[in-house]
């Protein structure tokens, strides 16, 4: 019988743990299982070592990766999360989708014998773009498509024009007529542009979210200064839709987002939840901020030291000032959740903890701090490749932004779960189903 991989399932959200396994190969043979994906013309991969039992079948979720291929152990998800850019790509690739409605293709290929990541391109094949995507039908055994997504099949996408306000919207599937959900905008860093994949995936977990574009996207500014309004005019948008629970909206945002998340969380009173991913509670250098027309201070341009590394490698060492933090507003504060990466090299732990040493006991409880050992500052979505190195269009060259692969994986995992129950527990109560 031919060699065959089974996957289960076949199309499921990019969080979901699949079962892979290969079927009927020579008992107790040793095979290559990969894992290859194409994203807007770049390139990922991944592999692990594998020997087959003695009924000739290799199941990721029991048997051990060897520790010759690119990660070890019993992993059911590690083709996923151990894949890096493959060669012949400019560097810091970062494998995401913009716009969540359309799927990644992971292709797993099987192959006889143990082949290194040389290996795998020694005999490499062309496609049409001209990069190379795998080794040649050779020693090929078996392949498979995954199909993996951030939206789940019956979330309903909206693009969002009015105002001001540019996002997109993102609905749960089944929500009838009088049924509500909590709302939560979702917002990523100064890369800029619209990122969708997290707000859509939330929106498959229960909440009505909104990516919000606000920097860098249409219409919007292309220089680091921002206005309070357009994001309690977001967030007043966001309450006012039919499907989401009165009472209040969550924010969640990484790096610059999460500068804005927190803030928002410390001064819009509808904002009753917000998550800040790897930032202290302050604006950091070059963000101007304002409120009712009055600059919020941010941080001073001397505390910044730009490393520059070779291979225009670059790295960044901030020196927070206290005093530029955010004030905790007693009259208006949500619950605060920080997520930081122990190795993340433009933010530590410390930046973060040492501003819940000026606040008052009280005060404290509505703050939750997690740091996760291991990973590095670009924290995503479960099963998303660690992404240490990366393009940063504001300071015009590769950032290196920290993190080692499987603890990164660990700490994606985990803090998704974080994410979620957070959110839920501060938003959920004030859901609603529909009276029939």
């Amino acid at each position: 019988m031919a060699v065959r991989v089974e996957c289960y399932p076949e199309e499921a959200l990019i969080d979901q743990v699949i079962s892979i396994q290969v079927l009927n190969l020579v008992p107790c043979s040793s095979v290559t299982v990969s894992a290859w994906v194409e994203q807007n013309g770049k390139h990922f991969g991944s592999y692990g070592h594998y020997t087959a039992s003695e009924n000739g079948r290799v199941d990721l979720s029991k048997e051990c990766a060897e520790p010759s291929g690119m990660y070890v152990g019993v992993e059911s998800m590690g083709l996923f999360w151990s894949m890096v850019s493959v060669p012949g790509q400019r560097s810091g690739q970062r494998l995401f989708q913009s716009e969540a409605s359309k799927p990644l293709a992971f292709e797993i290929r099987v192959y006889e014998g143990q082949l290194s990541w040389d290996d795998l391109w020694v005999e490499a094949f062309e496609d049409e773009s001209g990069i190379k995507v795998g080794c040649s039908e050779e020693k090929l055994l078996a392949r498979k498509i995954v199909l993996r997504s951030y939206k789940g099949p019956d979330v309903s996408r909206i693009v969002v024009e009015t105002g001001r306000i540019r996002g997109t919207l993102f609905i749960p599937a089944g929500l009838r007529h009088g049924e509500t959900r909590p709302g939560v905008i979702d917002m990523f860093g100064s890369r800029g542009g619209l990122l969708e994949m997290r707000a859509a995936l939330l929106a498959s977990h229960g909440f009505v979210a909104m990516a919000l574009g606000y920097f860098l996207y249409k219409d919007l500014p292309t220089e680091l200064s921002f206005e309070y309004e357009y994001f309690e005019e977001a967030a007043q948008w966001l309450q006012s839709q039919p499907n989401v629970a009165p009472g209040g909206i969550g924010m969640v945002g990484v790096s610059l987002g999460a500068q804005i998340s927190i803030y928002m969380g410390l001064n819009c009173p509808l904002v009753k939840s917000a998550i800040g991913i790897g930032h202290p509670p302050t604006f950091g250098v070059g963000t101007k901020f304002t409120k009712a027309g009055q600059i919020v201070p941010s941080q001073s341009l001397q505390n910044i030291v730009i490393v520059n590394h070779k291979d225009d490698m670059k790295s960044m060492q901030m020196d927070f000032e206290l005093e530029k933090y955010f004030s905790f507003n007693t009259s208006h504060t949500s619950p605060l959740l920080f997520i930081v990466g122990s190795e993340d090299t433009m933010v530590k732990a410390s930046d973060v903890t040492k501003w819940l040493d000026t606040l008052s006991d009280s005060d404290r409880s509505m703050v939750e701090v997690a740091v996760y050992q291991g990973a590095g500052h670009l924290i995503e979505p479960p099963h998303a490749p660690l992404c240490a190195i990366s393009y940063h269009k504001s300071l015009r060259g590769l950032m290196n932004y920290g993190g080692t692969t499987k603890p990164h994986a660990v700490a994606q995992e985990e803090s998704w779960k974080r994410i979620r129950d957070f959110l839920w527990n501060t938003l959920g109560k004030r859901y609603t189903k529909c009276r029939l």
